[in-house]
């Protein structure tokens, strides 16, 4: 947020004549549209924070109160309302981000807001109180259908395909797909430093498949995430299903063949190429070879873009959005776009669980499973935890004397070291070193930090300007 506040600030304050009101409110969309993404993910993670529009001013006055959840998200809002309005239709440099990336995003958050209030727009007033009431405002609801729209109808964006296409190494940056990339600096070596994408050492279980470090042996797919890929009981077509395709893409297991790693030795078999992990899971997306497989990837520096925002999760967000408060929906069209692109039979009619399971399987080891349960808790908070308390986590499944996969005969519930999950652990706690420096941030016995609600002014933005 700082860095957007700054950018706000001086081009707010830029008086030259040779720029246009409308470049400068472009630059000033693209700042907010990065300011609201962050602040999305702070409401959501911490349920509170520090709202400020002046970076300057904080670091002299840093001890002041957070606001609460529900209106860290309004702002994140108004931002990229802000953005959906004021950004261009195509981007101005490749990988820049569009109002359809707005629209996109906002489809996101009005599904969070929609969790958050009871009726109407926020105001202040309507805030949930009741989180497990089972139902949500179709104010935003309705928003997030038609945030979806705008991106469905009007941009350029279509699902790649084939869904191997999205993580390849020559197709996976600023595909058609992509409404929003974190973009990373390639280089010569490492020397780019926190400019470059390390996520694939990381990830990545062998110097055979990524440059020189390779710290991803202890990093796999979790028995709870292994079963809905591979063993999973669709109720909507009654019968185990094996997701193949995404399966394949994402978690590297015994005997899959990947022949765009390690081509000079004519690919890699997992487990056979090598010894196979502990858990003989390790996860596949992002890992995309050395340099000598795709030309580019340096140590440190994998050369490739991070998804934040996909247009198969536009599809998913309009899907949730019109499915709204019923049990179950039949506008399913989207849902079967994506899941026919990964090989999947289509369905006629689908109940959140379908949707709950599509999105995490499509968007596995992307950093979006944990925010949809959380959006999910806003309003069906005990059924989230009880989800959590039931996913045998910490559960050793592969047997690498058959190479099979299969619960160990020694899982005991919930497994070893893992603490009941209770509706405190839905937020993330607030670092020592932040509560020493901001005596605000301290929690009561509860775990909640005394918060005062952010003062709005009139929106900059109103739904009828976005969407009539």
């Amino acid at each position: 947020m700082a860095q957007s506040n700054n950018t706000i600030n001086n081009i707010t304050d830029y008086s030259a004549s040779t720029i246009s009101e409308e470049t400068k409110q472009r630059a000033i969309a693209e700042a907010r549209f990065m300011r609201g993404t962050a602040y999305w993910y702070i409401g959501s993670l911490w349920g509170a924070g520090i709202i400020y529009t002046n970076t300057s001013s904080l670091v002299n006055n840093y001890v002041i109160p957070a606001s609460p959840g529900i209106d860290v998200i309004e702002f994140a809002i108004r931002d990229l309302e802000y953005a959906a309005k004021y950004l261009p239709k195509t981007q101005s440099d490749l990988g820049r981000v569009t109002c359809y990336s707005a629209y996109g995003m906002l489809s996101r958050l009005y599904l969070s807001m929609a969790g958050l209030t009871t009726s109407g727009a926020y105001d202040g007033t309507n805030a949930a109180t009741d989180f497990n009431r089972g139902i949500r405002n179709e104010y935003y609801l309705n928003l997030a259908k038609q945030a979806a729209l705008k991106v469905i109808n009007e941009s350029e964006a279509e699902l790649v395909k084939p869904f191997s296409a999205l993580f390849a190494a020559n197709s996976i940056n600023n595909n058609a797909e992509s409404l929003f990339q974190l973009q990373w600096m390639q280089g010569t070596s490492d020397a780019v430093g926190g400019c470059a994408n390390t996520m694939v050492r990381f990830f990545a279980w062998s110097t055979m498949v990524a440059d020189t470090n390779a710290w991803g042996g202890a990093t796999y797919c979790s028995w709870d995430l292994w079963k809905e890929f591979s063993n999973y009981e669709d109720k909507t077509l009654n019968r185990i299903v094996d997701d193949e395709i995404r399966r394949h893409y994402s978690v590297a297991s015994y005997g899959e063949t990947y022949t765009e790693l390690n081509i000079k030795n004519g690919g890699y078999t997992y487990g056979i190429t090598e010894s196979a992990g502990s858990q003989g899971a390790n996860i596949k997306k992002y890992v995309i070879g050395t340099n000598a497989d795709n030309g580019f990837s340096q140590v440190n520096n994998a050369g490739i873009n991070t998804y934040m925002l996909r247009l198969a999760e536009v599809y998913l967000n309009y899907t949730e959005a019109s499915m709204g408060n019923n049990a179950s929906t039949t506008d399913v069209a989207y849902f079967n776009l994506v899941r026919t692109r990964a090989g999947m039979p289509t369905k006629s009619t689908i109940t959140y669980e379908d949707l709950r399971h599509e999105r995490r399987v499509e968007f596995a080891f992307e950093g979006l499973y944990w925010y949809d349960l959380v959006s999910r808790a806003y309003y069906q908070q005990q059924e989230v935890i009880n989800y959590m308390n039931n996913q045998e986590r910490n559960a050793s499944y592969y047997d690498s004397t058959t190479n099979t996969y299969q619960l160990s005969e020694s899982y005991v519930a919930p497994g070893t070291g893992v603490a009941e999950a209770t509706a405190k652990s839905l937020r993330l706690p607030i670092a020592d070193t932040d509560q020493s420096k901001n005596p605000n941030l301290k929690p009561d016995s509860n775990g909640n930090i005394q918060t005062v609600a952010y003062e709005f002014g009139e929106k900059e933005v109103t739904a009828e300007e976005l969407f009539n």
